[in-house]
C-alpha cells in the first residue's frame, strides 16, 4: 500500500548537515496493524510525515498504491492525502470556535469530488458509534481528553480512508482513557480493515500491534 525507497529526510543548517532520516526502506501493506517506535528525536514522527505525505524526502521515493507521489504536482498530493488518509494527534488538534460536529465535517469541505453518501449522517452516525452523541454541538475545549481523542479520530474517519496515522494517540491521555483509544483503533483495523499505523516510543503500545518497527538516529534497527 505503502513502499518507501531508499528515503533520506536532510536539513542544511548553516554548513551543517542534519540527516533525519537516512536509507529508509519500508514497506506497509494494506490492512496491517502496526507501530513506529523509538525515543524522543528518532525521527519516527518524520518518518510518519513521509508516509502520509505530509512532507517530502529529500532523496528517494514514497510510493502509494504503486503511484510514485514525487511525480503528482501539489494539488494532486493533497487529493490523495485528502481521499485516502486520515491522521489522529497526541494534541488532537480539534479547532474550538467550531462544534464536535462541525470539527468532524471539517475534511469534507476540502474535498473536491461528490460523496455517495450524506456527510451530515455519516458524521452523526460517527459520533453516535463512539459515544459522542451527546457532544454533537458542544466545542472542543468545553469536552474530556478522551472525547476530542474520540472526535478526532472520528473526524479522520469521515472520508473512509483506507489508512489512518496516529502519532502518540494516547500521550495526552490517562491511562484507562489511553486504553479505550487503543482499543478503538485495533477495533477499526479487525471490523473494518483499515490499516492503522501507530507511531509511539512506549512499548508497552507497540506491543499491542501485529508488527513493529523501531527507529534511531534516523535509521530503522528493527
Amino acid at each position: 500500500m505503502i513502499k518507501l525507497q531508499d528515503v533520506y529526510k536532510e536539513y542544511t543548517i548553516g554548513d551543517s548537515l542534519l540527516e533525519i532520516l537516512q536509507n529508509i526502506n519500508l514497506e506497509i501493506k494494506k490492512g496491517e496493524f502496526i507501530s513506529i517506535i523509538g525515543p524522543s528525536g528518532s525521527g519516527k514522527s518524520t518518518l510518519m510525515y513521509m508516509m502520509g505525505l505530509l512532507d517530502i524526502p529529500t532523496k528517494g521515493k514514497v510510493l502509494m498504491n504503486d503511484v510514485d507521489t514525487s511525480k503528482l504536482s501539489d494539488e494532486k498530493l493533497s487529493r490523495l492525502r485528502n481521499e485516502k488518509i486520515g491522521f489522529v494527534f497526541q494534541q488532537f488538534n480539534l479547532i474550538n470556535k467550531f462544534t464536535v460536529l462541525e470539527n468532524i465535517l471539517l475534511p469534507t469541505l476540502y474535498n473536491p469530488h461528490t460523496l455517495d453518501y450524506d456527510p451530515q449522517i455519516k458524521a452523526i452516525t460517527l459520533l453516535k458509534r463512539f459515544g459522542l452523541d451527546h457532544r454533537t454541538h458542544s466545542y472542543p475545549n468545553k469536552i474530556s481528553g478522551g472525547e476530542q481523542q474520540r472526535a478526532a479520530i472520528a473526524r479522520a474517519l469521515i472520508l473512509e480512508p483506507e489508512i489512518i496515522f496516529a502519532d502518540e494517540p494516547t500521550g495526552n491521555l490517562d491511562t484507562k482513557t489511553g486504553e479505550t483509544i487503543l482499543s478503538l483503533l485495533e477495533d477499526l483495523n479487525k471490523k473494518e480493515k483499515i490499516t492503522i499505523v501507530i507511531v509511539t516510543h512506549e512499548a508497552h503500545i507497540a506491543e499491542k500491534t501485529k508488527r513493529s518497527i523501531s527507529i534511531q538516529d534516523g535509521k530503522i534497527i528493527k
